[in-house]
């Protein structure tokens, strides 16, 4: 083998080994903040939609939220990776139940970017549905997200008042 064939290899397996590709977890936390809940605290649940999305998937995972307490939840997501890329954090669906505001469905929220203190709108879903529903009023969402090594960590604010008056569910 010459010398400019083992380059040509060398460079083969280094190319190869850069891009090499697989998938790897990554744990996401999501707490979420419910304000003016009628009884001071409002059931609440983050959950996978990948695993399920009937209402009964999502209400295992209910849980208390309160201005003085947040709700806290873990999602997990495992998309392809490469070793060049292995640490940047991909786009991720939260999917929120929260009953007061309608037992019919749940809300979903992309999160791509991290964000400070920024007005969103989660779009509405029915329960058993895997896309949110057209022409249905979405409710407002206020998102804070970081990204680390591929991780999320996620607070979202949500006014129940004003989600079941945007929604239809009254003041």
């Amino acid at each position: 083998m010459n010398c400019r064939s083992m380059q040509r290899l060398l460079l083969t397996t280094l190319l190869a080994a850069a891009t090499g590709c697989g998938t790897a977890v990554f744990h996401h936390t999501v707490e979420v903040t419910a304000l003016h809940g009628a009884a001071g605290t409002t059931r609440v649940a983050v959950f996978d939609r990948q695993m399920g999305s009937s209402r009964d998937w999502a209400h295992r995972a209910l849980g208390e939220s309160s201005a003085a307490q947040p709700y806290s939840a873990s999602i997990s997501t495992t998309p392809a990776v490469t070793i060049l890329d292995a640490k940047t954090a991909r786009p991720v669906t939260i999917s929120l139940a929260i009953p007061e505001v309608t037992d019919d469905g749940y809300f979903q929220l992309a999160i791509e970017r991290p964000a400070r203190d920024e007005p969103r709108d989660a779009a509405f879903c029915g329960y058993g549905d895997y896309l949110p529903a057209g022409g249905v009023a979405a409710i407002p969402v206020t998102v804070t997200a970081e990204a680390d090594e591929g991780r999320w960590t996620v607070r979202l604010r949500v006014d129940v008042r004003e989600a079941r008056a945007r929604f239809g569910g009254g003041p």
